[in-house]
């Protein structure tokens, strides 16, 4: 087997800069699961895209964590489009992706890249008794919306925060975030406070923690925004299209933006994520 390129890109940066790295690998063979995840654990990204090209506008995608496959990754699809937009010299317009979540589309708009998040849900609420054991130090959580799990690509529990210092001071205990993420059959915690908000647009900052996949902190979270932004339309009682800018990293020194858009033209709020890359690097791979 030949090395394996690997090009490394910023996916939801603000000018320029921050944003969530993923690394792109496009399989121009087959790499079977094990070669995959060895791949994820040596370019050690919170996660690693892998993509076949099916057609001129339809792409198959997998995602590896450094310790695990996931069903999907937002911020990892975008830098993937990111890095097909380049190679192939997209246009802009609508392609399709396949992955282990079912299909998405995706929307090439200028400089951004949006993606409509395959599936966005509710589910259940979270015992606020529960909360105060996952973090060293003592948070004041929001007394006018539930701590939930929300779906939106993937299972997050978000946490409402009253005010942002406290965003900024948490000492997450990762041992008991990983214990309440499987006890909830979730990816992790999304922990957020409002910035400022009125009819057609929300402002907040967030948090992204999950270690039960191998991710202490990720800088920009495209699922987790997206279940977000539902949980916010929902308990808002929100009811015209609605942008969410949901600011994440600025306590990793990686400030990063995350656009959502909710519209609700159909039977159920209908979910795009987006945001820009930028080109990191390029690495190699080559098998032992």
């Amino acid at each position: 087997m030949n090395k394996v390129n690997i090009d490394v890109f910023n996916s939801f940066t603000l000018n320029g800069k921050g944003g969530n790295p993923a690394g792109v690998v496009l399989t121009e063979e087959t790499l079977d699961f094990a070669k995959m995840q060895k791949i994820a654990a040596f370019i050690n990204l919170s996660e690693t895209v892998f993509i076949g090209i099916l057609s001129e506008n339809t792409y198959h995608l997998r995602f590896f964590t450094p310790l695990t496959e996931v069903e999907f990754c937002g911020h990892a699809t975008i830098a993937a489009m990111e890095f097909l937009k380049r190679k192939f010299d997209l246009e802009d317009g609508v392609y399709y992706i396949e992955s282990l979540k079912g299909n998405s589309v995706v929307r090439i708009n200028e400089s951004d890249i949006y993606l409509a998040m395959p599936d966005a849900s509710l589910e259940e609420i979270i015992p606020e008794s529960s909360i105060n054991e996952i973090f060293q130090n003592s948070v004041k959580i929001s007394n006018n919306l539930p701590v939930q799990v929300a779906i939106s690509g993937l299972r997050d529990i978000i946490i409402p925060l009253v005010k942002e210092t406290d965003l900024a001071s948490l000492r997450p205990d990762f041992s008991a975030i990983s214990l309440l993420s499987k006890k909830h059959n979730s990816v992790g915690i999304h922990v957020f406070t409002i910035i400022q908000k009125n009819d057609k647009k929300i402002e907040v900052a967030c948090r992204n923690f999950a270690p039960l996949v191998g991710i202490s902190e990720e800088s920009a979270t495209g699922t987790a925004n997206g279940a977000l932004a539902l949980f916010l339309y929902n308990h808002l009682k929100l009811v015209e299209d609605v942008e969410f800018l949901c600011y994440q990293g600025q306590y990793m020194n990686k400030p990063s933006l995350i656009k959502v858009r909710i519209s609700d033209k159909f039977d159920k709020p209908e979910i795009t994520v987006g945001g820009k890359a930028e080109y990191v690097c390029h690495k190699e791979w080559c098998p032992n």
